[in-house]
């Protein structure tokens, strides 16, 4: 079942009443009240936003809504949950039934969390195995693996992070979130040894494209038999895992001289390959022997792609 840590819904303003004037923030231009607006940070991400001028009423929180059953995700099985815990919150009072049945879905990270003890491994195997480098970007911050693609219009861009989720939830900035559940050493225990991978669809558009939904009702969003995460690397990653598993020939010889010249840095040696290469030829054809190669010499064992399909399909 999709799991999200983050969604953005837009509903009806009707849909929420009681609000507590000394929390929200008042919107005035003119002399007329534009919106009210509610926002925290801790112990979870919050955002309520009561917008008179549209007419509709935004709700954006994290995960953390769930409290101590945050390592459940955000899910159809309890998104009540979530709208249950706002309302505990005693900032204003949102009719649940309604959100459930007539809202809509504008922003959302879908979230897999998976057991991972070598996640510098990982990244260095992603990195290498990236089927375009002048269509998706891979870069690693001290925190975290960031790939995106290579597009200007912001309503296209898709982004997946990939960090070690023990290290995250030890941060400062979740002390008081972990001072608000129950058994702080169980949240912990369970996080221990997890990676989490989140893809961010931040515009309609690519909500509809990788959930493979007709609309992005959240009903819609909820139910989507799709595993996205899956489908990205499918669509960025080099998918070969068949091949010879030895340098057999004058032609890999000199492209595995290529490779250590650059470092086994694959952005590098791609470039390289552009440079000399005819525009009408298949880069991803043409880079294969190199990635194969690079694997080989890295790991020798079966591709990134399998070793990323398995962790993903096994997570709970």
């Amino acid at each position: 079942m999709i799991k999200f840590d983050k969604l953005k819904i837009i509903t009806k303003i009707s849909y929420i009443r009681l609000i507590n004037k000394d929390k929200f923030i008042k919107n005035e231009i003119n002399g007329h009240i534009e919106s009210w607006t509610y926002k925290c940070d801790s112990p979870f991400s919050l955002l309520i936003k009561k917008n008179r001028k549209d007419d509709e009423l935004v709700i954006e929180f994290t995960g953390k809504i769930l409290l101590d059953k945050y390592p459940d995700l955000i899910g159809m099985d309890n998104i009540r949950l979530c709208l249950e815990n706002i309302n505990d919150h005693h900032i204003c009072k949102l009719d649940i039934n309604g959100i459930l049945s007539d809202s809509y879905v504008t922003k959302c990270d879908v979230t897999i969390d998976v057991h991972c003890t070598d996640l510098e491994r990982l990244a260095t195997q992603i990195k290498e195995n990236i089927c375009n480098h002048k269509k998706y970007m891979c870069k690693r911050t001290r925190e975290n693996i960031e790939i995106t693609n290579c597009v200007t219009t912001r309503n296209l861009k898709t982004r997946c992070i990939i960090y070690d989720k023990y290290n995250e939830i030890n941060r400062p900035g979740n002390r008081e979130f972990l001072r608000h559940v129950k058994n702080k050493d169980e949240m912990l225990n369970y996080f221990k040894g997890r990676i989490r991978f989140e893809l961010n669809l931040n515009s309609k558009q690519l909500i509809r494209q990788h959930l493979g939904i007709a609309d992005t009702n959240l009903s819609s969003v909820l139910n989507s038999a799709k595993n996205p995460i899956i489908d990205f690397f499918s669509k960025i990653l080099i998918n070969e895992t068949e091949g010879p598993t030895s340098i057999n020939s004058l032609r890999d010889y000199e492209r595995l001289l290529l490779i250590n010249q650059c470092e086994y840095d694959m952005s590098k040696v791609e470039a390289i390959v552009r440079k000399y290469s005819s525009p009408k030829t298949s880069i991803k054809q043409i880079m294969a022997p190199y990635q194969r190669i690079a694997r080989m010499e890295n790991s020798g064992t079966d591709g990134v792609l399998d070793e990323l399909k398995r962790m993903l399909n096994e997570s709970p």
